[in-house]
């Protein structure tokens, strides 16, 4: 990935959520990169200021404000900061929670907290934007969801999760018809297994109830900077999905077209 990664952004506004690692961290920094303002949003303050630290060796601004992204007076409170440093140009909905076990095993709670954290989350990140962005006429919504809305994991260990992640990718496809002539592009960045702390916070379930997370090696995982490469790629040329799995467009068709579940290796899951 080149330093000038979002270079069409120079000078303009992104707001990013979950930015303080992972993918959101990676693409704050190729952002920041190309002399791209930010605000940024997350839950762990302590993360954020070091994200902070991070980015502000960059000669862009950098705003980060600690929250959580169900409440929406937090997402009202970033979209104001936004507005005082030039109107957004990207808004990335990126932050997420994840759980593991089977679906009798994920209780109704932990169930709550994903469509809570993934859903609701990203429906408030992009509510509080969206008019900035649509009265601009131009600009980008990028959804952050994962390839396990469209191939679910072979043992369907994950199914309260990418039940989130499908949601979302119904969402996304809907506000993309919504917004295709206001001149604002919706893009469903869809990842696989990336090499980031997001598999090792997942919490596990089994029937007995929450287990620790045992020790494990991430196999055969993208990075996170690989990932904002394809990202940016695919902003350049408009794509709606945009992800590393081989064959996820001839997945979704097949998924769309005739409703039938696709199963992929554990290397196709985020």
């Amino acid at each position: 990935m080149t330093a000038a990664a979002f270079s069409h952004l120079a000078g303009t506004t992104a707001v990013v959520t979950g930015a303080a690692n992972g993918i959101g961290l990676a693409t704050s920094t190729a952002l920041a990169r190309s002399g791209v303002n930010l605000v940024l949003s997350d839950i762990d303050d302590a993360a954020l200021k070091a994200a902070h630290a991070h980015l502000a060796q960059h000669a862009v601004a950098v705003h980060t404000i600690e929250g959580d992204v169900r409440d929406p007076d937090h997402l009202a409170r970033v979209a104001e900061v936004a507005s005082t440093i030039g109107s957004p140009r990207l808004v990335m909905a990126n932050a997420g929670v994840a759980a593991v076990g089977r679906f009798q095993d994920v209780p109704p709670t932990e169930w709550r907290r994903l469509f809570e954290v993934n859903v609701l989350g990203v429906v408030h990140t992009v509510q509080a934007m969206l008019p900035t962005l649509i009265d601009a006429g131009r600009g980008h919504v990028v959804i952050t969801g994962s390839s396990t809305a469209i191939a679910t994991d072979a043992s369907g260990s994950n199914v309260a999760y990418a039940a989130t992640k499908h949601a979302l990718l119904g969402a996304a496809m809907g506000l993309r018809r919504q917004l295709d002539p206001s001149g604002v592009s919706v893009h469903y960045l869809a990842p696989r297994l990336t090499a980031t702390s997001f598999p090792f916070d997942a919490q596990l379930w089994s029937a007995d109830g929450p287990v620790p997370q045992p020790q494990w090696e991430l196999r055969d995982a993208d990075t996170a900077e690989t990932v904002v490469a394809a990202l940016s790629d695919g902003m350049t040329s408009d794509r709606f999905l945009i992800s590393l799995t081989p064959h996820t467009h001839e997945l979704l068709h097949r998924w769309a077209e005739t409703g039938e579940p696709v199963c992929a290796d554990d290397r196709e899951t985020r």
